[in-house]
């Protein structure tokens, strides 16, 4: 049987659809290698700067967790001077029967007789005279112990304070 035309071109046709589906897989595979070996590149540049970070995070906890213990153990020495001097306050406060005002007026009023005058204008000087020098000024055991108490919370606060400040300035040290 001849070739014929129809039969050449149908040949033709074929050729040309076979070589174009060879050539678009061919591009197709080299498209696909060109941009998986450039996502493989990325992935590892990403890789490597992630080991990085994660590398440079554990040195900064492992400092700051060193700073932190050496500031936690400081706070606690400081607690316990702060103890020490809270038992040596209360202990001169028991020797001397109690916290003192120096600058305290005496609350007693005297009326002196014949007088007119209300109590609030009423002269305290000669109440003042009859109080010993002991009694002047003496603050009940309560306010001794609420004082000495404030005077307690207010150190734990400054000490609190200062061990925060320490941690920010040494934790930006570290930087």
């Amino acid at each position: 049987m001849p070739w014929s035309l129809s039969t050449s071109a149908i040949i033709l046709v074929l050729c040309v659809v076979v070589s174009s589906l060879g050539t678009w897989r061919v591009t197709a595979d080299y498209k696909d290698n060109k941009w998986s070996a450039i996502v493989a590149e990325q992935n590892i540049a990403a890789s490597k700067t992630l080991l990085a970070a994660t590398t440079r995070t554990s040195e900064i906890e492992r400092t700051h967790n060193a700073i932190a213990t050496d500031l936690e153990a400081k706070a606690i020495e400081s607690s316990k001077r702060l103890d020490e001097e809270m038992a040596t306050n209360r202990t001169l406060a028991r020797k001397l029967r109690g916290l003192r005002d120096p600058f305290a007026k005496s609350t007693c009023r005297s009326a002196v007789s014949g007088t007119t005058q209300p109590p609030s204008l009423a002269d305290d000087s000669s109440a003042e005279g009859r109080l010993s020098d002991e009694v002047k000024g003496l603050l009940s055991p309560e306010a001794s112990e609420f004082l000495l108490n404030f005077a307690r919370d207010a150190d734990t606060a400054a000490q609190y304070a200062n061990t925060c400040h320490q941690w920010v300035k040494e934790i930006n040290g570290t930087r």
